[in-house]
């Protein structure tokens, strides 16, 4: 695990006040995030400077969990945003599907999600980026819907998130 190459001439007594070089040479090795520290020994005893290596990650977030249409007219479309931010390193591709397995009660929605809702089901999120994904819902019912969506990545590191229409 010879990730790191030191190069430090040591120019003999060193005193207050000045500094020295020291070059340190990273060379990953192995896809993992390194949390340690170079140890030093002074006159006044020994001291370690952090060392910090992290591979890059895709690091997602929701800007909420629920998409709120109002209220909506009968026979009138309306469009929302679902706002997904990556302050990651690593772009991903998501899928956004109708999760039936959260399924609000019988009768809340009558209407299939495919007559009221379209999306854009696949995508890209890229790197340090806002993805914006328009949902468009159709007021096809009277009464208050609940639709609860899940939007899955490519990535095994980064959990699903549960998304909810009302």
């Amino acid at each position: 695990r010879d990730f790191f190459d030191v190069d430090f001439k040591m120019p003999g007594h060193i005193s207050a006040g000045l500094a020295v070089a020291v070059t340190i040479t990273f060379a990953p090795k192995l896809p993992e995030d390194i949390f340690s520290q170079i140890p030093f020994l002074a006159e006044t005893g020994a001291f370690g400077v952090p060392l910090i290596c992290t591979t890059k990650k895709c690091a997602l977030s929701l800007k909420s969990e629920t998409l709120d249409f109002g209220t909506i007219i009968l026979g009138e479309e309306h469009v929302a945003n679902i706002e997904i931010v990556n302050d990651g390193a690593l772009p991903c591709h998501f899928t956004l599907i109708h999760d039936k397995e959260s399924e609000p009660a019988e009768g809340e929605h009558q209407d299939s999600v495919d007559d009221i809702l379209s999306f854009e089901e696949h995508g890209e999120i890229v790197a340090y980026d806002t993805t914006i994904i328009p949902i468009k819902l159709l007021g096809v019912q009277e009464g208050d819907i609940l639709i609860p969506m899940l939007c899955k990545f490519d990535r095994s590191e980064v959990e699903p998130m549960s998304i909810f229409v009302k």
